[in-house]
């Protein structure tokens, strides 16, 4: 049976189009449109247009991007979530987050920065072409 994460997505195996169970592990990043569930381990970046669960056993190396995220389980990287940033009492993240909103429950752990943006978030394409303006002007160096 699994423990209840919150209200931002069910967790009927029929919400998720990318489940990784607690004995898998993956090594590479993850890019779904819909909803990702990890329950396991991942050591790679997590895209996603829909939300992210990290559950309560899981360890993920690597940046989020999604929607919603909620973390009950063990991060390690910078988050981006075009919503809700939520972390259980037993979830720990280490790294920067951008977010339209933030929750953390007593007893969850955050070590990072933390910009919340109700403006909304930078378009990929928008990152895209600032990366790539910063990167001609250290090309000129």
């Amino acid at each position: 049976m699994m423990k209840k994460l919150g209200n931002v997505v069910g967790n009927d195996s029929k919400s998720f189009d990318v489940i990784i169970d607690k004995n898998s592990s993956i090594t590479g990043s993850i890019t779904s449109v819909g909803s990702v569930r990890i329950d396991g381990s991942v050591n790679g970046d997590i895209k996603s247009n829909g939300n992210v669960i990290i559950g309560p056993d899981a360890n993920v190396i690597g940046n989020i991007s999604a929607n919603n995220i909620e973390i009950s389980g063990t991060a390690a990287g910078d988050i981006l979530s075009n919503s809700l940033l939520k972390i259980y009492e037993t979830g720990k993240l280490e790294g920067n987050i951008e977010v339209m909103s933030f929750m953390i429950d007593e007893g969850g752990f955050f070590k990072g920065n933390c910009l919340i943006n109700s403006n909304g978030l930078l378009k990929n394409e928008e990152i895209s072409d600032k990366d790539k303006s910063s990167n001609s002007k250290n090309d000129k160096k």
